[in-house]
């Protein structure tokens, strides 16, 4: 074994000896070929750092989008498939999403999109809405333009206010001969017993 050892250790050294030397004269032959070429010169140029980062994401968000999408896709179409044409059973009213043959547009359709129905309703809704506005404006028109002509009856004047205190002060002047007044909670409760003549629901 010791005989072994010497044999390999010794034919190690010459090895690492041949290897030493001849890297030794491969950077000696390197620097000779370097400095055979004249003077080393560095070249000012514009940036390319902005290019190559716009590539690196371009490269990334598209491969991030796509591969995703096309496995998605893949297995889709071999364990979902596209819908097959079949008869309505009786009874039963399809829903909107099952008009579509392909499984990705009908899971579209069912999740993210309003039917067909949904949107025509609202449609019809908005310019019903549109147009009721459109005559009540044309109306409003109408008056004012009648008011301006005939001048019998000032607009500002005029404020809103609740019907319900002049039916009670008409049913009240029906028993009394007074004018009309503000009526309070002692005269109300006295038309409820009837005092006034007969009795009244205020």
């Amino acid at each position: 074994m010791a005989a072994w050892s010497n044999i390999l250790r010794s034919t190690g050294e010459k090895v690492l000896r041949i290897g030493s030397i001849s890297t030794k004269n491969a950077v000696q032959t390197l620097q000779k070929r370097e400095m055979g070429h004249g003077p080393r010169v560095f070249r000012i140029e514009p940036t390319r750092w902005q290019w190559n980062k716009c590539k690196d994401m371009l490269h990334f968000y598209t491969a991030l989008g796509v591969i995703p999408l096309s496995i998605l896709t893949f297995v889709v179409y071999v364990f979902v498939g596209p819908a097959q044409l079949a008869e309505i059973p009786e009874g039963y009213v399809p829903k909107h999403w099952e008009y579509y043959k392909n499984p990705i547009t009908r899971f579209i359709m069912k999740h993210f999109n309003e039917s067909h129905q949904e949107v025509y309703e609202r449609t019809m809704h908005m310019m019903y809405e549109e147009t009721r506005r459109g005559e009540i404006t044309g109306l409003q028109n109408r008056i004012k333009e009648l008011i301006k002509q005939r001048k019998d009856y000032q607009e500002y004047y005029y404020i809103p206010y609740n019907a319900e205190r002049i039916y009670e002060k008409r049913e009240l002047n029906e028993f009394i001969e007074e004018p009309l007044h503000e009526i309070d909670e002692e005269d109300k409760q006295k038309m409820r017993e009837g005092k006034y003549g007969r009795k009244t629901n205020l």
